[in-house]
C-alpha cells in the first residue's frame, strides 16, 4: 500500500497540475503505453520550504525502507533537488524563481488529472483553470517506492511522489521559464519592413454588390413589408408566378445583447506568505543516502 501525506504550503515553480502534457523520454522522444498510444502525463514541482520539509522527508524515507530494508541504493531516485544545490551543468538551483531555501519535489501522474479546489466559504469548490506556475498550494500525495523495472534500459529504483489532489492558497508572481525577452530582443523598437502593419489590415478589396430585382408590374418598390394596394390598383399576379402582394413577408426583429454576463473574476491581491526558511536537520536513517543535488526530479 502507498503511503499517503499531506504538504504544507508550496509554491509551484514549473509545470501545472491542471495541464496535461504528452509525455517524452530523456531524448524528448514520446513515451507509448502498450497500445502503442502517446501518454499524457500530469507533472508539476513544488517548492517546499526546507523548515516544513521533515515530515514529508520522514515518510519518504521510511516508504522506501518497505522495499529496501536494508539500506536504500545509492541510485535512489528520491525526486528531490535541493534548492541550494547545483543542477547537472554545476549551476546553482538558486538563481531559480522560488527554489533558494526549498526542497522541490517532483510531482508526477499518468493516470488521471488531479482534482483541484479551493475552500470558499467553507467548503470546496473544483478548478478547473486559472493557477499557473508561481502559486501556492498544498498537495495530497501518495508515495510509492519501487525498485526499477527489470529489463526496462535506464529504469532505476525511486519512489512514485503521484498526486491525489491539489488545494490551491493563493496567488503567486508568475514564474517565466525560457530564456528573458528582454535579454534576447534588447528592447529595441524595430522599423517595420515593406508591406508590414502595426496595426491590423483590413480585408482588401470591393464588397460585392448583388443585383436589383426588376420591378414586377403592381408591385411598388420601397418597403417590403407594405402589403396594402394602393388606391386604384388591383393586386397584381405575375402569370406563372406567385401573388406578392399577398405572401407574407419576414418580419425583422431586434435581440437584445444579453445582459446577464458574469463579471470578471476579482483575483486575490496578496499572496500566500513567502517560503524562506532555515534549512532544517533532516534525520537521519540507518543505510539511507545523504541528499545530493543531483537527485532525479523531473
Amino acid at each position: 500500500m502507498p503511503t499517503p501525506i499531506t504538504t504544507g504550503p508550496a509554491r509551484i515553480v514549473w509545470g501545472n497540475p491542471i495541464n496535461g502534457r504528452p509525455k517524452i523520454d530523456q531524448n524528448n522522444r514520446p513515451v507509448l503505453d502498450d497500445q502503442g498510444k502517446q501518454i499524457t502525463q500530469w507533472a508539476f514541482g513544488i517548492a517546499i520550504p526546507k523548515a516544513d520539509f521533515g515530515p514529508l522527508w520522514q515518510a519518504m524515507t521510511s516508504e522506501a525502507q518497505t522495499v529496501f530494508p536494508q539500506g536504500v541504493p545509492a541510485n535512489f531516485a528520491w525526486k528531490i533537488k535541493d534548492g541550494d544545490g547545483l543542477d547537472d551543468q554545476g549551476k546553482p538551483f538558486n538563481t531559480r524563481e522560488g527554489y533558494a531555501g526549498c526542497y522541490v519535489l517532483s510531482v508526477s501522474t499518468e493516470s488521471f488529472a488531479p482534482r483541484v479546489v479551493r475552500l470558499n466559504g467553507g467548503a470546496y469548490s473544483d478548478m478547473t483553470e486559472g493557477i499557473k506556475t508561481g502559486d501556492y498550494v498544498r498537495v495530497a500525495l501518495n508515495l510509492k517506492a519501487h525498485s526499477g523495472k527489470l529489463g526496462t534500459r535506464g529504469s532505476m529504483p525511486g519512489i512514485y511522489v503521484n498526486p491525489v489532489m491539489v488545494e490551491f492558497l493563493g496567488y503567486g508572481e508568475a514564474i517565466q521559464h525560457g530564456p528573458d525577452a528582454m535579454a534576447v530582443f534588447g528592447g529595441q523598437t524595430v522599423a517595420l519592413p515593406p508591406g508590414a502593419s502595426a496595426v491590423p489590415l483590413a480585408p482588401q478589396g470591393n464588397m460585392p454588390v448583388l443585383p436589383m430585382p426588376a420591378a414586377m408590374p403592381g408591385v411598388p418598390l420601397g418597403n417590403p413589408t407594405h402589403h396594402a394596394p394602393r388606391p386604384g390598383f388591383a393586386p397584381a399576379v405575375v402569370p406563372g408566378g406567385m401573388n406578392y402582394a399577398a405572401t407574407a413577408q419576414p418580419v425583422h426583429t431586434t435581440t437584445a445583447y444579453p445582459s446577464n454576463v458574469p463579471p470578471a473574476h476579482d483575483f486575490v491581491t496578496n499572496a500566500a506568505p513567502g517560503m524562506m526558511g532555515t534549512p532544517p536537520t533532516i534525520p537521519a536513517h540507518a543505510g539511507m543516502p545523504g541528499f545530493p543535488s543531483n537527485q532525479q526530479s523531473r
